[in-house]
């Protein structure tokens, strides 16, 4: 079994969980694997080896897509491969756009907005907020009025007459 790395601090990050399509969040997967290679860049610091590094952690029909690919740049020389297989190995920023494009959700921001047009206060203020504002961060708005006006509107009547009441000068 191969000793865990330890970062530029002397401390271990544990690897990113493995993604498998199923588990549905490839953004999610990305920010780990792209946390875990800025943690360890000292030791994986070329662009194969990175992406090497989080392909290794793909499972199930992920690395079934992505097998054949790293098949094909481990067992032939560079003249030898497709390449495809070159492009992908020579950038991991090209790795990520055809991991997030084969398996990311094609219309994040809409979707995203949708769900926030939808979202409703059912708990506590405090996590209809952190939920709201996970939300807005895969939206593409910007204006923070039409935030604010979209997170008032999903907020319980009850918090809404607080607000007011509290608001309102003459109480």
């Amino acid at each position: 079994m191969a000793t865990p790395m330890t970062g530029n601090n002397g401390y271990k990050l544990p690897p990113p969980a493995s993604y498998n399509v199923n588990d549905g969040n490839v953004q999610g997967f990305l920010t780990q694997a792209k946390a875990y290679l800025r943690f360890y860049a000292r030791q994986i610091n070329t662009k194969p080896d990175k992406v090497l590094c989080v392909a290794r952690f793909l499972k199930g029909d992920a690395l079934e897509w992505f097998e054949p690919t790293m098949r094909n740049y481990l067992d032939k020389n560079k003249e030898e491969r497709e390449n495809e297989t070159n492009n992908v190995f020579q950038s991991y920023h090209h790795f990520e756009r055809k991991l997030r494009a084969t398996f990311g959700n094609p219309d994040e921001a809409r979707s995203a907005e949708r769900r926030l047009m939808t979202l409703r206060q059912r708990g506590s203020a405090s996590k209809y907020a952190a939920e709201f504002k996970q939300i807005a961060s895969r939206t593409d708005w910007t204006d923070k009025d039409a935030l604010m006006a979209q997170f008032y509107t999903g907020i319980r009547d009850d918090i809404k007459d607080e607000v007011s009441r509290l608001s309102d000068p003459t109480n």
